[in-house]
């Protein structure tokens, strides 16, 4: 994503196409998760027809991510290359912008949600990272960039929301304290691109970072010190650069071990078995 571009507009939709019932079970082995659903299909779960609602606010400039709130279908976020970020309400009726998040002095490339969803951290191509208090749009603390480079991502250590994680233009990832705006001790670590994805495990001990040179790597975490020890690289493609990634353990009976669903620039979306 080349997240210099501009004049995008944004028509956020919330729509769904119905299925027929059934259509997306893709085995008998999927039983046992219908069991747990209630006995119905993926397509019952997800059965919605027509559009609910469009968000328009950011018309000007593109949108590059879209977040709901942690287990809250109502709430949701997104950021823009115009600089801010929009916090949206689903229900009540009708939908509706909360809060508008404004301070960063350029394109705000990445935002994550703490556990609690009372707290927003977000990036910037201005060098840097904005900590936001959610329920009055107040921005709490704003830290620039260790190495003085455009910030491209950002997530919360999922089990210590004090920590967070950034990725960067100069291709490196280093651990923030958001309480005390300060790079932590051996939470640092450079990839072979520059850094444009980051996705904890559930648990918080596991790292994976992308970069725009097509390589996945993946840390381990130390919850005492939070310090970052590099542990595997997977090549992609050579040259595509990774822009999502998303690290799932799955609830499923058929599905026990953790997957990571990859987003990569060469039309596909991939999804890998967790192997560190």
């Amino acid at each position: 994503m080349d997240y210099r571009s501009g004049g995008w507009a944004l028509w956020l939709m919330l729509c769904l196409t119905h299925r027929a019932p059934g259509s997306l079970v893709p085995t008998p082995l999927a039983e046992a998760s219908r069991a747990m659903a209630g006995d119905t299909t993926l397509s019952e779960n997800y059965a919605f027809a027509g559009m609910y609602h469009i968000f328009d606010q950011h018309v000007d400039q593109a949108v590059p991510k879209v977040q709901f709130a942690n287990d809250d279908k109502h709430l949701l976020a997104c950021c823009s290359l115009d600089g801010t970020i929009s916090v949206c309400q689903l229900v009540p009726t009708p939908p509706a912008v909360l809060q508008t998040l404004r301070g960063h002095n350029g394109p705000v490339s990445d935002f994550a949600w703490s556990l609690s969803n009372d707290i927003i951290v977000s990036t910037s191509l201005d060098g840097s990272m904005c900590i936001w208090n959610t329920h009055d749009g107040r921005c709490i603390r704003q830290i620039a960039d260790p190495d003085s480079a455009q910030m491209l991502c950002c997530t919360f250590q999922p089990i210590n929301n004090n920590l967070t994680v950034v990725g960067n233009s100069k291709h490196n990832i280093h651990g923030v304290n958001i309480s005390t705006g300060k790079k932590v001790k051996g939470g640092s670590s450079k990839l072979t691109g520059r850094v444009l994805s980051l996705s904890f495990d559930s648990a918080g001990r596991i790292l994976w970072a992308g970069d725009d040179r097509g390589s996945i790597f993946s840390f381990l975490f130390d919850m005492a010190t939070g310090k970052l020890t590099k542990a595997k690289r997977l090549v992609v493609s050579e040259g595509s650069a990774i822009t999502s990634i998303s690290a799932r353990s799955w609830i499923s009976r058929e599905a026990r071990d953790p997957s990571l669903l990859v987003n990569a620039c060469i039309n596909k979306l991939l999804l890998y078995r967790d192997g560190q």
